[in-house]
Parts: C-alpha cells; structure tokens; sequence
C-alpha cells in the first residue's frame, strides 16, 4: 500500500459520489448523469493507471466475492420470482453500482488510508447539500423551518437528503475533534443542519444524533485506562442529553419531534399517529407474512412490493431493508446480503488492536447504517455499496497491519 493519492482522483471520485445521488433528481437528467458517472469511473482508472506507471492492478478480494454472489441471487430469483421482470431489473441496477465501485477500488486498494474517501463523502455531501440550498433558495429553506413545514421532494427525497446531510455533518465533526481540520467547513454544516431540519427526516436526525454521540464516546474511550475512559463517557452523556433535550425545544425541529413522538406512540399503542407511521406498520406485517409463507428463498427480489400495492393501493418498498430482503430473497438472500456486514463487524473487532481514527469513524458508521437499514430499503442504493466500499478497505488495511506486526515478532 501506497500513502501518496492524486488530488485529480479525488476531484473525479467527489464528482462520481455527487452523481450517486443526482441520478435520482427530477431536477436532473437520470441518464445523462448515470452516463457521466461511467465515464468518470473509467477516468479514474485512466488516471490511476498513468500515476502507476500505465499499470492496471485487479485484485480479487472478498468484496468482489460477496458482490457477485449477491447480483447472482437476484438473477436467479426470477426464476421463482412472482414478477421475474423486477427481480432481473433490481439485477441490473446493483450490477451498475458495482462496475463503478470496482472501477474506483482499482485506485483506492493501493492506499493506506480512507482519510482521503471520508474527505470524498464529506465535499461531495456539502455539495449536494448546497446545490438543494440553491435549488429551494435559502430564504424559502428557512420558511419551512419556521412553519414547521417539511420541503417537497423536487430536488432529491427528503429522507434521502436528510440522511445525506447527517452523514456530512458527522464526518466534518470526525475531521473536526480527531485532526482540528475542515473548521471552515463550520458554516457550511450549519446551512446543512437547516436542511437537515427542511427535509423532516426522522431517520437523519437520528442519525445525526447517535452519530455525534457515538464518535465523542468512541474517542474518550481508552482500552488501557478504562476509570478515565467511563468518567469521560458518562461526561459525554450527560452533556448529549442537555444537547439533544435543547436541540428538541428549537422551533426548527418541531416537525420532526412530532414524526418522532407519532412513531413512539405507534410503539406504545396510544396517542395521535400519522399516515407514515401507520403505513409502515402495515408494510411491516406484510413484510413477516411474506417471510412466514416463503422463509428459504422469498418471492423473488423487489417483488415484495406487489403484494404491498395489493394491500396498500400504493406501489411501496417495505421501508425496512431487513424485511424486504427476507421477504424477497428469503433466508439465502438475506445470508448473501448481510455476510458482509458480518465480514466487516467481524474484522473491525478482531483487529481493534490496529484502531485509528479511521478505524473509529468506519465502525462508527458501518454501525448507524446496519442499524438505520431498520427503517428504509437500502440494498439497490448506489451510496449503500460506496460506503462498503470504504469500510471495506479500512478492514482490508487493519487486516494488513495485524499480519504485518505478526511477521515482523
């Protein structure tokens, strides 16, 4: 592994993780953006290959493994799939994010270190968040922050904005308390908490909560001095608490604390709920049905939505990907599917005596996302497999470093 990246690399890859999300903007030609991240992907290999000395390395690792087994099933699920057409379909759109990430993995697999691809995730996210600023204009942005209203979906889905905006905010924070860098990027991350806060995203705001607070305790923990480590997390706590009771008083927040106290009432089985909430429940039930009916191979991947349309009137997801991965793909879909997430947890525990700051903010958010894929469909999502990806070479590095030391005793 090599220390030394290309700034032109990085440029191009913020440039290919910006157009994972414009892809799905009505405000953007789908596929002229899918057609431009493929040709950045190939420049990326281009670029890599004229920096290596025109080499072009290709190194089969268990990521590859897991990405093909994973296509392959959805393939071979049309072939008991309820509708084979959407199983083929879901086929040829993982099969699209995969070709990019292993074209922009040619480059990264000689680096080591993620510093550089968590720096792509947070100017790439900035951007996004930026360009969703110019779009509704910020004087129509702080509006509905005011009314307690939530923005339309004309420029990306909300959830899918406010989970982006979370996941920048924290990893500026990352830069910010581990490296005292990216400071004046500060009011950059205040515009995206006011877009945090337009989209009414339940799942960002939690995101963005447990993930500040993850990262603090994360950092004040110390294997070898664990008195001082509990009393600077029980500090981190109590001030996460006053933080979060504080941040629930603001106005800005009122929507989304009233999406948040209808799911709890929801859980509790009293008090007002909204339609989301109900509808998710329902689309829960549906999803354990199916899985009931159908445990070792589901009804054919991205088919659980007929039955949900039949059930509902609306062509739905699950909006859990647990579910909709049982209920698809069966227990074998779901080994294909999460084996690597058990890969990742795996090797980021073994091999914690190689813990770095990129190690703590990988873990951090390899967790978040394991445990958010509760709540939203996230297998055919092209940022899904970009961040795997990351997490997947901070495993492959730690890994390395381990058998290294072994070598060398």
């Amino acid at each position: 592994m090599v220390k030394k990246n290309s700034r032109i690399i990085d440029i191009l890859t913020i440039v290919l993780y910006i157009s994972l999300f414009l892809i799905s903007s009505e405000s953007f030609n789908g596929r002229i953006v899918s057609y431009g991240a493929a040709i950045i992907s190939l420049l990326i290999v281009v670029v890599s290959a004229t920096i290596n000395a025109g080499k072009v390395q290709v190194k089969l690792t268990s990521l590859h493994v897991w990405m093909a087994v994973f296509i392959a099933f959805c393939y071979l699920s049309s072939i008991w799939a309820i509708q084979p057409d959407l199983a083929i379909s879901k086929g040829n759109t993982i099969l699209k994010n995969v070709i990019c990430i292993v074209l922009v993995y040619m480059h990264f697999q000689r680096m080591d270190s993620v510093k550089d691809l968590l720096k792509v995730t947070m100017y790439g996210g900035y951007i996004v968040v930026l360009l969703s600023v110019a779009f509704f204009g910020i004087s129509s942005l702080t509006d509905i922050v005011a009314s307690s209203g939530r923005m339309e979906a004309g420029f990306l889905n909300q959830n899918t904005l406010g989970m982006l905006a979370a996941f920048t905010i924290i990893v500026n924070i990352y830069f910010i308390i581990y490296y005292k860098e990216q400071v004046f990027l500060i009011p950059i991350l205040a515009l995206a908490v006011i877009v945090l806060a337009a989209a009414g995203s339940r799942k960002g705001i939690i995101e963005l909560v447990a993930g500040v607070l993850f990262i603090f305790l994360v950092k004040n923990y110390q294997r070898k001095a664990i008195a001082n480590s509990i009393f600077r997390i029980v500090g981190v706590v109590l001030l996460a608490l006053v933080v979060i009771y504080f941040m629930s008083q603001l106005s800005m927040f009122d929507f989304v604390n009233m999406r948040l106290q209808n799911v709890i009432n929801q859980l509790r089985g009293s008090g007002v709920t909204d339609r989301s909430v109900r509808s998710r429940a329902l689309l829960n039930q549906i999803g354990v049905q199916i899985f009931k009916e159908h445990p070792i191979l589901g009804i054919g991947i991205d088919c659980p939505r007929i039955p949900a349309r039949q059930a509902t009137g609306i062509d739905w997801y699950l909006h859990n990907n647990y579910l909709e991965i049982l209920a698809g793909g069966g227990l074998v879909g779901f080994i294909c599917y999460y084996s690597i997430y058990v890969l990742l947890l795996s090797r980021f525990f073994r091999f914690k005596a190689e813990r770095s700051p990129e190690y703590d903010i990988c873990l951090v958010l390899l967790i978040l996302q394991a445990v958010l894929e509760f709540a939203y469909v996230a297998y055919y999502s092209r940022e899904t497999y970009f961040y795997l990806m990351m997490y997947y070479l901070e495993s492959e590095i730690i890994k390395d470093r381990a058998l290294a030391e072994k070598e060398c005793i």
